[in-house]
């Protein structure tokens, strides 16, 4: 049970392990302590009590240990699971790394030499530990190999990426380069026209183009503004013109937000062509759908598994896939595996960028470290943002660039320091130092009164009810032309936050309670006492956290709670309205509050995807692991003309240094074969 009347999935186990966590177990108890430093240490990485437990639960496993033991196997287990987090696969048993990771968690010199002893005698197949510790083959929960730690499971799932990838990458080329050359050359003839302006591919990204043509599997890597999506579209229009059908293409994205980001970007792009007859008409027609991977590899919830794999592939002759840094290990060996032998896998992305949330930093990996080209990996280094009729985005790319090059001193001479909430101009990119709760707060109601509420009209469109006329009618051509308004406005501008908690001011989830309150009671909008309790309110955006495969909503989708009146009903109803491939449509919050959270304000992890006019990223109050270059790049990049860096000078300064590492054993092994 898990209090009264409450069942608890993962047992009585995991009861006693939450109502002893806060007091790390007495000393007297025979179970594993859990060390107070461990705690405090755990906060700094934002591990939840699952991940704690996890470790406990293993340590538990090794009943023979004496405490100094279980101190030890606790210690290098949580750390195995932090590095996990943050985007590893294995972890480097020495080095600099590995100490600063164990001493973070709290380990002192005489817990290092006996995580190295427990670890000996279990390679010699010797001592309490030797059921939890083994050697490539073995089926333990831990995997010592060439220095390394790994997981089992991570272990298991780099083995069969590297056997599919390594199979790919020694599949011949197209060989008949000339008939690629011809095709390229004949969508060259034909540019886009956007602004006035001719769009035309570089040599970088024609050897992209060429690239991804030949090979049988290619990456393309590059930053904001590199031009990928001229290059997709480059890459269709070649493919239609080599004889490859449409309906044989397939286009796919992690997330549903980022599909449709890639998939308006292409019909954009295709309707910008000149008007010429042949394969660009009918490609202009009937562009190739943009589906989530779990869509597109058919995924099937009640069973936890895909249809579509090596024993049952995709029937597409290419598949082309898009923000390539999100895709973790599990998921790319499951796409690579259902990828058809003699079929093209194109994964494009920023290898710079925060890697997945889950295990893998798999883009990076396939990049050459050293910049430079690979026989199937091209990565871009010239941005079209540094057009000088765009003096904003030229400013975010720069202090996008130099964060991502590791110097502070570079940032900040590009940075605009502001001493005061007033002084904001939200423009190009700017520093507001906020010491303490007060400033934060200051800053958060400017955001909230220029940003959130600056839209003409907002309270009339937050109290106003909308007609909803049913499926195949949807909303009428007003509240459409509303509805388009508010959700470009709320498209316009976010909040973006390190850390996802309340524990911190600066967290997603204390910013979006916050901004709650603050739009409950704003007298500006006028929202009666009773509904100030309600947990979601009308005109408060919204994001899932979960996929919901019924619903055809995935985790990431952002919407709007709107008032909502239905056929056939006297009254309306709160409903949380999402952009649909058949136009806005409302879904009932009873069904959805469990898989909604505010979206006010989101974590750099998942603004991955997205881009805003303007961000206002919240440093953590004080430096922390999370806090890193890759999330302070990644955040810069969701701008196109404005950011604003909201926290202490010092902490940014230790963020912009600090890079994360990413241990893997992919792309060396990979280099064998």
């Amino acid at each position: 049970m898990s209090g009264p009347g409450r069942l608890s999935p993962l047992g009585t186990a995991r009861e006693r392990f939450l109502r002893g966590r806060e007091r790390g177990f007495e000393e007297h108890n025979p179970e594993p302590l859990l060390p107070p430093e461990l705690l405090r240490a755990a906060e700094g990485f934002e591990l939840d009590d699952a991940v704690l437990y996890q470790a406990w639960e293993l340590t538990r496993c090794a009943p023979r240990l004496d405490r100094r033991g279980q101190r030890a196997l606790l210690l290098l287990a949580v750390a195995a699971l932090v590095n996990l987090r943050r985007g590893s696969t294995r972890l480097p048993l020495s080095g600099k790394p590995y100490e600063e990771l164990l001493k973070t968690l709290g380990a002192k010199d005489t817990d290092l030499r006996a995580i190295s002893a427990l670890l000996e005698s279990a390679g010699r197949g010797e001592g309490p530990a030797a059921d939890l510790v083994g050697a490539p083959g073995d089926y333990k929960p831990f995997i010592v190999e060439a220095g390394s730690l790994y997981l089992q499971r991570m272990r298991h799932f780099e083995d069969r990426l590297v056997e599919s990838l390594g199979a790919r990458l020694a599949s011949p080329a197209e060989s008949d380069g000339a008939r690629m050359q011809a095709a390229l050359d004949e969508v060259l003839a034909h540019p886009p026209v956007m602004g006035g302006r001719r769009i035309e591919l570089s040599e970088e990204q024609q050897d992209a183009v060429l690239t991804a043509l030949r090979e049988p599997f290619a990456v393309v890597s590059g930053g904001p503004g590199t031009g990928k999506t001229s290059i997709v579209v480059s890459i269709l229009r070649a493919l239609v013109r080599l004889g490859v059908a449409v309906e044989k293409v397939a286009l796919a994205a992690p997330t549903g937000k980022a599909a449709n980001r890639m998939e308006e970007a292409i019909r954009k792009y295709l309707a910008a062509l000149p008007e010429v007859a042949g394969p660009d008409a009918a490609l202009k027609v009937a562009p190739p759908e943009a589906r989530t991977l779990h869509r597109l590899l058919g995924y099937v919830p009640s069973s936890d598994r895909f249809r579509h794999h090596a024993n049952n592939p995709l029937s597409e002759q290419v598949v082309i896939v898009d923000e390539g840094s999100m895709i973790d290990l599990f998921l790319m060996c499951q796409l690579v595996g259902a990828v058809r032998p003699g079929a093209r896998l194109i994964v494009l992305g920023d290898a710079e960028q925060l890697p997945s949330v889950d295990a893998g930093a798999v883009l990076r990996d396939l990049v050459p470290a050293d910049g430079a080209h690979g026989r199937s990996a091209v990565r871009l280094t010239h941005s079209y943002r540094m057009d000088p009729n765009d003096p904003a985005g030229r400013a975010v790319y720069s202090a996008a660039s130099a964060i991502n090059a590791g110097k502070p001193e570079a940032l900040l001479a590009q940075v605009t320091e502001r001493a005061a909430v007033a002084e904001l101009a939200y423009e190009k990119v700017e520093l507001l130092p906020a010491d303490g709760a007060a400033a934060l707060e200051a800053f958060l109601d400017d955001w909230y009164r220029r940003q959130v509420r600056a839209l003409d009209g907002f309270a009339d469109i937050v109290r106003r009810v909308h007609t909803w006329r049913g499926d195949g009618q949807g909303f009428d051509e007003a509240a459409r032309e509303t509805l388009d308004r508010l959700f470009r406005h709320y498209e316009a501008a976010r909040l973006l936050c390190v850390t996802r908690g309340e524990a911190r001011a600066s967290g997603a989830a204390a910013c979006n309670g916050w901004m709650h309150r603050t739009f409950a009671e704003d007298p500006a909008i006028g929202l009666s006492v009773p509904l100030a309790s309600a947990s979601f309110l009308p005109g408060e955006p919204v994001m899932m956290q979960r996929n919901d495969y019924g619903r055809g909503l995935f985790n990431g989708d952002q919407g709007v709670v709107l008032r909502v009146a239905e056929p056939g009903e006297s009254s309306h109803h709160f409903r949380a309205v999402f952009p649909t491939r058949e136009g806005f449509r409302p879904f009932a919050l009873e069904g959805l509050r469990a898989q909604l959270v505010h979206a006010f304000a989101m974590t750099v992890h998942k603004s991955q995807g997205s881009e805003f006019d303007r961000v206002a990223l919240l440093l953590p109050e004080e430096e922390m692991p999370l806090l890193t270059r890759e999330i302070l790049y990644t955040a810069a990049t969701r701008a196109r003309k404005s950011v604003v860096l909201v926290g202490s000078r010092p902490v940014l300064e230790i963020g912009v240094a600090r890079k994360l590492e990413r241990f893997s054993g992919i792309r060396e092994r990979l280099a064998v074969r």
